[in-house]
């Protein structure tokens, strides 16, 4: 997860997002498949279809709060990362105001007309 957090703006799919998602796949591959077994082999045979359904639980509960959670982290730091930058930049307080009113969207922020056409590129660093 910490090597999809590091690509910046600009670069290819192949270098940025795909080694990323190759180490997360194989890393799944040598971790969940185990666990499972290791999950399944612990019980009875009686109780194969019980120990399944508490694994499947147990693992989508906590795919719902590490979406959650993560989420919760990346709109912290993007926000507090906004408003540093933001207190960086010269620009009129309607701006900065604007900015701010867009910062849930994330990298959608749509970038306000009042906005001077020699600051807009900055949005593509």
């Amino acid at each position: 997860m910490g090597i999809l957090a590091m690509p910046g703006v600009g670069g290819s799919y192949r270098t940025t997002f795909f080694p990323a998602l190759i180490v997360l796949g194989v890393g799944m591959s040598l971790s969940v498949a185990p666990l499972t077994t290791v999950v399944m082999n612990s019980v009875d045979t009686s109780s194969t279809g019980r120990a399944s359904r508490i694994n499947n639980a147990a693992a989508r509960i906590a795919r719902l709060l590490a979406v959650a959670m993560l989420g919760v982290v990346v709109l912290t730091i993007f926000s507090t990362s906004l408003e540093t930058e933001l207190l960086q930049v010269e620009t009129s307080t309607r701006v900065k105001i604007a900015l701010l009113d867009g910062k849930s969207d994330l990298a959608g922020t749509k970038i306000p007309n009042m906005v001077p056409q020699e600051m807009k590129h900055l949005s593509t660093l």
